[in-house]
């Protein structure tokens, strides 16, 4: 649940870009989605380092350099912040003065965020084992095997889910790591799970979101998000508010992408917004009924989440933002964060 107060539906159409805070200027683009948490503001990048940047000036406060890609997005909690790497690590760092705490080796490209609930980080690496880590130590507490995890997991009520290239979800008990259920969905999943309400979402590589029952895994409902001449995939991790389920789409033939809003308990299609103009592998995040989400477009776009009217997407093909954004965004403190292809956390605010 959203603590925003200052952007809203009224507020939103006038945000403005306040800041643009570069990482190496030799690498490849920003990957990563940023946390935003005490002051600071964190990414990883492709430069193979963990940033801190000040959230409300845009100036470094520390670097860590693990010598991979960092596309993992932070996780923060009780003075740490937790994130992986394409060489197979997982890192724990102080987060006030980027400290090296511990780190693992998971034995395969780690680009999901990690996931923590309590003192324990769960960590999905492409390959290798699924993994629960102690958040103090990085001791392992279990392991089972489940590869090709391009997203994060998702947790709610002792449970913990995940989705997998083996075209499944998996649901496991937080504590044990014993297997309570899997599903198979027919095709990849590489989102991140959300749950709400009893359920989990998922998008798939066939173009559709997917509720299923947390408890069971039984498959509620199966919606395509684009049109039946279209051919598209979901990498985004869905978003739920108000009854809706949100997704971004990446579609292929043709380059294109929409934002589409389901119904959390039918899935039928509530409004699908038709005027983004490439494809989107950005997860929404949501906030006062506004949706947020960025696009390979270059823009980043601000959306009425109750009926898909367009609030705000400046154009900025023309500036250093013309590689687009395949970040997702955060919401803090009256401002969105969300990092770049070319290379750079940026921070929008009305003011």
């Amino acid at each position: 649940m959203s603590t925003e107060t200052v952007l809203t539906t009224v507020t939103a159409p006038s945000l403005k870009k306040l800041w643009g805070a570069a990482t190496d200027p030799s690498a490849e683009g920003i990957n990563s989605s940023p946390a935003v948490v005490g002051g600071l503001a964190y990414i990883g990048s492709d430069d193979g380092s963990l940033w801190a940047f000040d959230a409300l000036t845009g100036t470094p406060v520390w670097r860590d350099p693990v010598g991979a890609q960092v596309r993992s997005s932070p996780a923060v909690a009780d003075g740490r912040v937790f994130f992986g790497s394409a060489g197979g690590w997982v890192y724990a760092d102080d987060a006030l003065t980027g400290a090296r705490l511990w780190a693992y080796a998971t034995g395969g490209n780690v680009t999901a965020p990690p996931l923590v609930v309590g003192s324990t980080v769960y960590i999905a690496p492409r390959s290798g084992s699924f993994v629960a880590l102690d958040a103090a130590t990085g001791a392992l507490l279990w392991k089972v095997n489940v590869w090709g995890m391009w997203g994060g997991a998702a947790s709610a009520k002792g449970v913990v889910y995940v989705g997998s290239e083996q075209s499944k979800v998996f649901a496991f008990d937080a504590l044990t790591g014993a297997l309570l259920w899997s599903r198979a969905l027919g095709a990849r999943v590489r989102s991140t799970p959300s749950v709400a309400d009893g359920r989990v979402f998922v998008g798939t590589d066939a173009g559709t979101v997917v509720a299923l029952d947390a408890d069971t895994g039984r498959i509620q409902w199966t919606s395509p998000a684009s049109p039946p001449s279209t051919s598209a995939v979901i990498r985004s991790s869905p978003a739920v508010d108000g009854g809706r389920v949100f997704v971004a789409t990446a579609e292929t033939t043709p380059m294109d992408g929409d934002v589409v809003a389901f119904d959390e308990k039918t899935g039928a299609v509530d409004w699908r917004a038709d005027y983004v103009a490439d494809y989107s592998t950005s997860s929404p995040a949501i906030a006062n009924g506004v949706l947020y989400v960025g696009s390979y477009d270059t823009r980043l776009y601000a959306i009425r989440a109750r009926s898909g009217k367009l609030l705000w997407a400046p154009g900025w093909g023309s500036g250093n933002m013309e590689r687009g954004f395949n970040s997702s965004p955060a919401i803090a403190d009256g401002r969105v964060y969300i990092g770049c292809r070319d290379g750079s956390l940026y921070a929008f605010g009305i003011g």
